[in-house]
């Protein structure tokens, strides 16, 4: 059966879920994608290109404003390596946003983030997917891009 997708961000549901104030979501991808990294940034940490490999799932909670609300996300960085990835799909349960991060100049790590998605959402199933946000995120573009629009695009559709 085809994975079911979760709702647009740009439908109602997706400001519903802005507006509840505080909510969890996991942060998935392949090893050595820069998943770390771009949680750290995002945070205010400066970049470090020399950044260790994430051992164990590592819990980050901040603050972040919206219209006129403070709304708390807490982001769980979980390990990319193959070992941890059924655990991830657990962690899937109660996310309200899934942020996927592939290697922008590794197509096999694209390939990889979409059979892990794509395994954790069928798991979840369609009504748990209701007001669920996906983000895809390319990482290491400075490197090259061999991930392009229209591999992405063909995912999403």
């Amino acid at each position: 059966p085809k994975t079911p997708k979760p709702q647009n961000p740009k439908t109602p549901e997706f400001w519903i879920l802005m507006e509840s104030k505080k909510f969890k979501g996991c942060l998935i991808g392949d090893s050595n994608v820069g998943k770390t990294c771009l949680l750290k940034t995002q945070l205010g940490e400066p970049f470090n290109p020399d950044e260790p490999p994430t051992l164990a799932d590592e819990v980050h909670e901040f603050d972040f404003q919206w219209h006129d609300s403070t709304v708390k996300l807490m982001i769980v960085d979980w390990p990319g390596d193959a070992v941890f990835c059924s655990a991830t799909m657990s962690y899937f349960k109660g996310c309200k946003v899934i942020i996927g991060c592939y290697d922008a100049s590794d197509i096999s790590s694209f390939e990889k983030l979409v059979e892990m998605t794509d395994e954790g959402l069928t798991q979840l199933g369609p009504k748990a997917l209701q007001n669920v946000v996906i983000f895809l995120v390319g990482t290491k573009s400075d490197k090259g891009v061999n991930v392009t629009d229209d591999d992405v695009a063909e995912y999403i559709e």
